[in-house]
């Protein structure tokens, strides 16, 4: 549901300055490196320098559904020798582009570092901030899985689980039957 934003809108730059003071959404393409892997910007972009050489620029990649949500997720693009910026990292729908917004004070090294997604809600419906908290509770679940390698929760932790993807995945049919 989260797509690339087809502008850098008025709400997309003021959102921006909460996350990064004296940087601005700039639009990246993306050309994922040869072996590149999915959700890990931080190692793709150390092999791209380590090849190619460039740096690691840190920051925020914006996501959003339009009127309802912005979504900022922390992400690593490559600056070429050159100067030119690059997402080398493949993203989940193959999008050719993405809006990126540096980030100097990012931990060291996100993507390898938990950094939990930023949100607003554009529309300020009660039930986007659920989805908020939602998602933000289902990305701090699967940094511990990843992180931990295997990590079993209790059997009460993991019912309140399912139930929080269950009111995620009503959200998103709700999503689909208010753009119907």
């Amino acid at each position: 549901m989260l797509v690339v934003p087809e502008a850098i809108t008025i709400e997309i730059a003021k959102f921006a300055t909460t996350l990064s003071v004296g940087s601005f959404p700039v639009v990246v393409p993306v050309s994922p490196a040869h072996g590149a892997v999915h959700l890990s910007c931080w190692q793709n972009v150390q092999q791209v320098c380590s090849t190619e050489g460039g740096q690691p620029v840190k920051g925020w990649r914006i996501w959003w559904i339009p009127q309802i949500l912005i979504e900022a997720q922390a992400h690593v693009v490559w600056r070429s020798p050159a100067d030119d910026l690059t997402d080398v990292t493949p993203n989940e729908d193959d999008e050719q582009i993405c809006v990126f917004l540096s980030d100097p004070s990012m931990p060291e090294q996100p993507g390898k570092d938990f950094v939990a997604s930023r949100h607003e809600n554009l529309c300020g419906e009660s039930f986007v901030d659920e989805y908020i908290r939602c998602a933000i509770a289902v990305a701090r679940h699967e940094d511990t899985v990843r992180t931990t390698g295997l990590w079993l929760p209790d059997p009460p932790e993991a019912a309140i689980q399912r139930q929080e993807l269950q009111r995620i995945a009503e959200f998103q049919q709700r999503l689909r039957e208010a753009g119907n």
